[in-house]
């Protein structure tokens, strides 16, 4: 007996110093890794040096800018940040419930007097009875969830939000999608699962759909590479035409973002030279009025105007960007020197 301990004190013993010296003796330890990246600036050559000075100046003086323009937020500020949190409207209609949440608040009691049954065990219990169920025993708590549908509809109907954002809607604040925007190729696993879903539902119909997915992951996986490739080609083919679309709805975009912002150059023009800024149109029509003067000696300055905006909306994208810079750099160069 006192051998058998003597064994396990000293294998305790050996896996102590063993984690020791992992823990504390390697050398890719935190104070091992100062001492070789301080070992490597001091070994830096000066020019090199130069570089990270030269950057760490250049991020300081922005801080600095960025700086001049904050402004910060006060104690009573930071605690109504904190303290705030919305509470949902008490005049919004409440969502009605679906005809299995129905047959749950019915039978929840029943299966509740079940000696020993826990709160997870409920639930399971409730769906088990629901799954056995005939569709004309279902058709009962569908009927009166249908009822509760359409007046919620109509409740809804009557509702006006309370103004401004103390009490939560339910409104989404998820970014809706743009519809006119391509839609994402599929890629090669994905064409795969769709037409290995289709037979799967014709050969198995019971299937659950995490069986599908967990039976499409194992056979993509074990799929030969010959086999795959017709799906990769499709995604391949498929995503160069997204590509294509993509660029072209870009485009459109940019020259459409334009319009809204120049709807009249008239008001841009006096906008600009107001604020100091000049737009995109602003900086073409200054660029090209002389041209189209020229070639239109007669044309007044209205006409001249409505010209100079046909000729830029119908612009190409490269072209469009080198005047879109201009904007931009005229708008940095406000904020410098209202620094």
């Amino acid at each position: 007996m006192f051998y058998f301990i003597s064994l396990l004190f000293l294998l305790f013993l050996f896996l102590f110093l063993l984690l020791f010296s992992l823990f504390y003796s390697r050398p890719g330890g935190a104070t091992g890794d100062l001492k070789v990246i301080a070992k490597r600036w001091a070994d830096l050559p000066d020019e090199e040096k130069h570089q990270f000075d030269a950057e760490v100046e250049q991020d300081r003086i922005r801080y600095q800018r960025e700086m001049s323009t904050y402004t910060k937020p006060t104690e009573e500020e930071l605690t109504s940040r904190n303290k705030r949190k919305l509470k949902r409207d008490p005049n919004k209609p409440k969502r009605p419930k679906t005809s299995y949440l129905l047959f749950c608040d019915k039978k929840r009691a029943e299966v509740q007097n079940t000696p020993g049954i826990t709160a997870p065990g409920v639930m399971k219990k409730l769906a088990i009875e629901w799954k056995k169920l005939t569709e004309s025993e279902k058709a009962f708590y569908k009927i009166e969830a249908t009822v509760l549908k359409k007046q919620y509809d109509i409740d809804m109907e009557k509702y006006n939000p309370p103004p401004g954002d103390l009490y939560y809607t339910g409104a989404s604040k998820k970014r809706k999608r743009d519809p006119h925007a391509p839609k994402r190729p599929a890629n090669a696993y994905l064409l795969y699962s769709i037409k290995k879903r289709a037979e799967l539902k014709v050969a198995e119909p019971k299937m659950s759909p995490t069986d599908i997915m967990t039976t499409c992951g194992k056979g993509w996986k074990a799929l030969d590479t010959k086999l795959k490739t017709p799906f990769e080609n499709a995604a391949r083919i498929g995503k160069q035409v997204y590509e294509a679309e993509m660029e072209k709805y870009k485009a459109n975009k940019m020259h459409n973002s334009v319009n809204n912002a120049t709807s009249s150059s008239s008001s841009s023009s006096s906008s600009s030279s107001s604020s100091g800024r000049k737009t995109a149109l602003v900086h073409y029509m200054e660029a090209k009025r002389k041209k189209v003067q020229g070639k239109n000696p007669n044309a007044t300055r209205e006409e001249q105007d409505n010209i100079l905006q046909q000729k830029f909306h119908s612009l190409s994208t490269e072209r469009l960007q080198k005047y879109l810079d201009l904007e931009t750099n005229s708008i940095y160069t406000i904020g410098q020197q209202s620094v």
